[in-house]
């Protein structure tokens, strides 16, 4: 009805992207496709559609600052620069909304949402009103914003929303993944091996699972699966051999590393936690967000009351460069600790193994490697300095190991 009043001719876009819901299946599309026939009748005679239900202000609020496809429609537009009434820009927003629906109608979320959650909209009770509330009281439109200028940067400044839209949609609809667990069980004077399998989703292995296929697809697999790491949804957690030492980059929303064994030298464990330390990575964003964000939002507001696109991840880095910047180009854009993230690295040593000594012998061996390459990080450097040099022997140190780079006089 809304539509109607704003001059808009049409409903079409009520009944989605037709490939999404050719594949959603027979039953699912007839069921959606006489709810939208049903709504479209009621534009003509909008006493069809009944007496509006007492709250209808309330949800309509909710649907206009929380649904996916508003939600995306809102993000695609700032970082796009595209006014939200682009034809195209709303086309994207339903197909990301209808990838939005298949991540919300697993069988995992249902029961997350349903028996977890506790919404802070008072009398939400239908499981579509409470994926709205999760929606609205996460901040989907600021995630989602995130996510897109990550992209966007990975991708050398690229804008189009079909292809922001594609890497989302790639994102949220990552099948699950099944791991084979055994158990062993005793029985008799012996045991059995008890096998089974395991659905994953919060966790998931950077491997092929054993799923039979070309090289071309177990490729294809691997690449969904990061893609998936690298998105604010799950999975949350990616288990990996040495294979994810090198080569790949997994700090768009992670910044933490846990060691199941540990390397034997500097350069690997440098390699590893390289993969979640890089350039605008996952704590620096944080950490920019912590020290800049409530000005970002200031001056976002005040862009938008006059009627000026804006995005929000541009002006923070711009704001985070006129006050963070040091001379040597790194801060804030490699390395910023102004706030409380860090790199974290876990390893969780067995009392009495073997690694309890290569830990220690690591860390010694891990800041002189950094010190080598001109690049250590304060906090170890530090603690090497501490522990190694004697006190009556710092100042000669830090004399000697400074470099004068000032013009001969």
């Amino acid at each position: 009805l809304l539509d109607r009043e704003s001059r808009v001719s049409t409903a079409e876009w009520l009944r989605g992207p037709s490939s999404v819901v050719q594949t959603s299946g027979g039953g699912e599309s007839r069921v959606w496709e006489d709810l939208a026939t049903h709504v479209t009748d009621g534009l003509s005679d909008p006493a069809a559609l009944g007496r509006p239900p007492g709250n209808l202000t309330e949800v309509m609020a909710a649907l206009a600052a929380g649904s996916p496809a508003n939600a995306t429609l809102r993000a695609l537009s700032r970082t796009t620069s595209t006014f939200s009434a682009d034809g195209e820009l709303k086309a994207q927003a339903m197909t990301a909304a209808w990838a939005f629906r298949h991540l919300f109608r697993v069988p995992t979320s249902e029961g997350l949402l349903k028996y977890l959650y506790k919404p802070g909209i008072p009398g939400v009770r239908a499981y579509w009103r409470r994926v709205l509330a999760y929606a609205l009281e996460g901040g989907l439109s600021a995630v989602l914003e995130e996510y897109f200028h990550v992209i966007r940067e990975d991708r050398g400044g690229e804008t189009d929303a079909t292809a922001l839209v594609q890497t989302l949609c790639q994102a949220l609809q990552l099948a699950a993944g099944t791991l084979a667990v055994t158990q062993w069980e005793r029985e008799g004077n012996g045991v059995r091996r008890e096998p089974y399998t395991m659905r994953q989703h919060f966790a998931r292995r950077y491997a092929n699972d054993g799923v039979s296929g070309s090289d071309q697809q177990a490729s294809q697999r691997l690449d969904a699966v990061r893609a998936a790491f690298n998105s604010p949804f799950w999975p949350f957690v990616l288990g990996t051999t040495s294979i994810g030492q090198e080569g790949l980059d997994f700090h768009w929303y992670c910044h933490a590393v846990v060691h199941w064994n540990l390397p034997p030298n500097p350069v690997d464990l440098e390699q590893r936690e390289g993969r979640v330390h890089r350039y605008h990575g996952h704590a620096i964003r944080k950490n920019i967000a912590q020290k800049v964000g409530a000005r970002v939002l200031d001056e976002a507001r005040a862009a938008l009351a006059r009627a000026e696109h804006i995005t929000p991840w541009d002006l923070a880095y711009r704001l985070a460069d006129d006050e963070f910047a040091d001379e040597g180009g790194l801060v804030p854009h490699w390395v910023f600790t102004e706030g409380d993230a860090r790199i974290q690295r876990r390893s969780p040593v067995l009392p009495l193994s073997r690694d309890v000594d290569r830990e220690v012998a690591l860390r010694r061996s891990l800041a002189v490697y950094r010190m080598v390459f001109g690049q250590p990080r304060q906090d170890d450097l530090l603690e090497f300095i501490l522990r190694e040099v004697p006190d009556d022997r710092r100042d000669d140190l830090a004399t000697a190991l400074t470099i004068d780079l000032s013009p001969p006089s």
